[in-house]
């Protein structure tokens, strides 16, 4: 199927050559160890094949393949490890963060204005504007009081899918709820 791509000499001269097949090679090669690893060390299963695609989207995309100076396994490796640690490190910032910083009143939803019926019908009218992967997560997020994390695991979406999800949706129930801001 594949030329002798198995000399990483000849693989990096191919791979500087924009050959596509062998950066094909190389993800259908390296693909699965490297998700072991990540997972290994993060123990999140979507965020593991999170950061093994995101690995090899910069590996092509972003040429890392030319900073290669000993083998092509000890680089990926090393690379994985190194995004591993990095969001171990951020997340456990970020968790530190959201644990001792209350969120501002913008973002929470005030109970005491669900009992409002004309408060109800615009919600419903604003949640009906969202895609059904937004309001999917915003429910899970806001009504049902589960973590990004929790719903990234129920869904099988990454964190980040998880965020973008709820941005959107609070963008879009920010710009149609506005008259209700001053209550």
């Amino acid at each position: 199927m594949y030329p002798d791509y198995g000399n990483d000499v000849i693989l990096l001269e191919r791979l500087k050559a924009h050959d596509l097949e062998a950066f094909n090679y190389l993800y259908n090669n390296n693909r699965k160890w490297l998700y072991v690893l990540a997972l290994s060390i993060i123990k999140d299963e979507c965020e593991a094949q999170d950061l093994v695609q995101d690995l090899f989207i910069d590996f092509w995309q972003q040429t890392l393949y030319k900073q290669v100076t000993t083998s092509i396994k000890g680089y990926l490796s090393n690379s994985i490890k190194n995004r591993a640690y990095n969001f171990i490190r951020n997340e456990g910032v970020r968790k530190k963060r959201e644990n001792n910083i209350p969120l501002p009143n913008e973002f929470i939803l005030p109970t005491y204005h669900l009992e409002n019926a004309e408060l109800k019908k615009e919600l419903t009218a604003a949640m009906d504007d969202l895609s059904p992967a937004a309001a999917r997560v915003f429910n899970l997020a806001y009504l049902e009081h589960r973590s990004y994390h929790e719903i990234a695991a129920d869904l099988s979406i990454s964190r980040n899918t998880v965020m973008n999800h709820m941005v959107k949706a609070l963008k879009t129930l920010r710009t149609r709820l506005k008259k209700w801001e001053s209550l």
